[in-house]
């Protein structure tokens, strides 16, 4: 028997020799904290990236809205000064007083019409137009015979060169502080209407 202890003794002995005890808590805990840090880094590239893409659709619906006003503006001015047009024809006024009245009313309308706060820029030699427009050829506008005139072309613009660019909410992040805009509208009297054009 005690032989037998002996031998049995020595053998565990021999085991532990050969096998050594190895600790394997510390390796799951370290194991754990390398698992931790990286959730945190990838949670932290998600929430970036989702701050990125809402910023780019907060801006792109920021500028769709301006854009919409802004052919709001053109379609105001348009509008206001073919009436003062009519009513200077009517009245039979100098062609060189109407053309200078329905151009200050295109200019005041669109002043009037704030595009994203800002008002809209309006030159009202280039912008403004006073012409002959044809229904049998849309698109065109014959300046030259003011004897015929019934419409008036406006342009708005929205640029920087004027200051008057739509501003972006997050230009930090998409590298875009400003985005350009312009719309044109044409009112036109016609003495029988078959219908609308745009």
């Amino acid at each position: 028997m005690r032989l037998q202890h002996k031998v049995s003794t020595m053998n565990h002995q021999l085991v532990q020799a050969i096998i050594p005890n190895q600790p394997t808590a510390p390796r799951r805990r370290q194991t754990r904290r390398s698992r931790k840090g990286s959730a945190i880094v990838l949670s932290t590239m998600l929430v970036a990236g989702l701050l990125i893409v809402s910023a780019i659709a907060v801006d792109f619906g920021h500028i769709s809205v301006s854009r919409s006003e802004t052919k709001r503006t053109a379609d105001a001015a348009a509008l206001s000064a073919c009436w003062e047009l009519f009513d200077g024809l009517v009245a039979r006024q100098p062609i060189h007083t109407v053309e200078d009245d329905t151009k200050e009313t295109a200019s005041n309308i669109a002043a009037a019409n704030l595009i994203s706060r800002r008002a809209p820029s309006l030159n009202q030699e280039s912008d403004v137009e006073i012409g002959f427009y044809d229904a049998d050829n849309p698109g065109t506008l014959n300046t030259g015979t003011p004897e015929r005139f019934n419409a008036v072309r406006v342009r708005v613009r929205q640029s920087e060169e004027a200051g008057s660019a739509i501003p972006l909410f997050f230009g930090a992040v998409t590298g875009r502080e400003t985005q350009s805009s312009q719309a044109s509208a044409t009112a036109a009297m016609f003495k029988s209407i078959n219908g609308f054009y745009t």
